[in-house]
């Protein structure tokens, strides 16, 4: 299985792209990529935290290494066509490779992403709606000052037909690209700077698999510690 470190490098072009589209707003925002199983979407929404106006969005679907372009929105509606066809112009220069060398971080972020990789492998395959790709997470965002992974599981848990046989399970990590102070929010924790958040309110015999999800962040805490 591919590890996540291996997966920044094939977002890098759309992270270039979404400086473009930045740069052409006359807004002050803030950008994310984001990687979920086999779509790729550029963000910019509002920099004030009390914003959450969605200025510019703009979704890819990977299609093998190829990248086929599924729909762009401009919150003003006069630049809608002019962002569409931005980004058509800049749509053959567009790949999904994971052969590129890695992402350039720095060693303790990396090193966070290796401990995320290690809890978050556990579930992988373990039951049904754990077939997550690329990588062991079913979402991948890259932001400005962070990265965030997650891997979601809801497997019949909207289903009345199986009111005793589903998964509710979710786990997040929060890995600052800069050291930070850690404020820890409800259900959260952390191992060093890394926040993680873990529940798991699947079936009871669905279980097993966030069971082995605790017992690898107690191991890793616990391998943090000692340094």
């Amino acid at each position: 299985m591919i590890a996540t470190i291996q997966l920044f490098p094939a977002l890098l072009p759309f992270q270039l792209l979404l400086d473009k589209v930045t740069a052409a707003l006359p807004v002050k925002t803030t950008g994310s990529v984001s990687l979920s199983y086999s779509s790729i979407k550029l963000k910019l929404t509002g920099s004030d935290e009390n914003s959450s106006t969605l200025y510019f969005q703009c979704v890819f679907q990977i299609q093998q290494q190829q990248i086929k372009l599924v729909n762009v929105y401009a919150e003003q509606k006069n630049k809608q066509e002019e962002f569409m066809i931005f980004v058509n112009e800049h749509l053959s220069g567009l790949s999904f490779n994971t052969d590129k060398s890695e992402a350039t971080y720095s060693p303790t972020v990396i090193n966070y992403l290796a401990i995320a990789d290690a809890i978050a492998k556990q579930s992988y395959l373990c039951s049904s709606g754990d077939d997550y790709h690329p990588g062991y997470y079913s979402e991948i965002i890259i932001e400005e000052t962070q990265l965030v992974l997650k891997q979601i599981n809801r497997h019949n848990s909207r289903s009345i037909d199986h009111k005793n046989d589903y998964h509710l399970r979710e786990l997040e990590f929060y890995i600052p690209l800069q050291p930070t102070e850690v404020k820890l929010a409800f259900q959260e924790e952390s191992i060093g700077e890394m926040k993680l958040r873990f529940f798991d309110h699947s079936s009871q015999n669905n279980k097993s698999c966030g069971d082995r999800i605790k017992e690898q962040i107690e191991i890793e805490k616990l391998r943090f510690s000692k340094g």
